[in-house]
């Protein structure tokens, strides 16, 4: 028998409930944000994913994934831009920090490939798009490279005391000399 709704105060059947979001589903969303040629609109969908797969995962699962997500771009299933969603939708610092420096320097890029990456995650820092900012710091400062840090340089007042105190603090031990140099700069320039 078929039920009609006559009226705007009957019951409607209950929404279903959000399930969880399995790790396949997720590599399929990475892999297919990260393919040459994908429109911008699949890293948002991706990212939207991840987020989704974080509330349900633990930091062993979804590094599981990210391992995946590895290998895949090593036989060129797909590009290092499968690793947006990550870096920006990750809680966990040191697997946002790995994802976002694999973004940026994961792949043979040209000089200009490589300054719009560098961009757009300086762009995410000074945005506040990403759940750790401290964490795309250091990947930049891991690069230590020149334009990284002229790039930083303009940008590193935007994180607050917090998120310098853990910048610094990932680069406590066996620092790069040009990254102590950098790191010794900001932290003069601090109130």
């Amino acid at each position: 028998m078929t039920q009609h709704w006559t009226s705007a105060n009957a019951a409607r059947p209950a929404a279903p409930a959000t399930r969880p979001t399995a790790p396949s589903e997720t590599q399929a969303h990475l892999r297919a944000a990260g393919r040459r040629g994908a429109p911008h609109a699949l890293v948002g969908e991706a990212l939207a994913h991840y987020w989704r797969f974080v509330a349900n995962t633990t930091l062993p699962e979804r590094e599981a994934v990210v391992r995946v997500l590895r290998a895949d771009i090593a036989t060129g299933h797909t590009t290092p831009r499968a690793y947006v969603a990550v870096a920006l939708g990750e809680p966990d610092f040191a697997l946002a920090r790995a994802a976002t420096r694999a973004y940026v320097g994961g792949w043979p890029a040209s000089v200009e490939r490589r300054a719009q990456v560098l961009d757009e995650v300086i762009d995410w820092i000074v945005r506040g798009l990403a759940l750790d900012r401290a964490a795309l710091c250091c990947a930049l400062l891991d690069c230590a490279d020149a334009t990284c840090f002229e790039k930083l340089a303009r940008v590193r007042n935007r994180l607050d005391a917090a998120e310098a105190d853990r910048v610094f603090a990932a680069f406590r031990d066996d620092v790069h000399a040009d990254v102590a140099t950098f790191l010794d700069e900001w932290r003069a320039l601090r109130p």
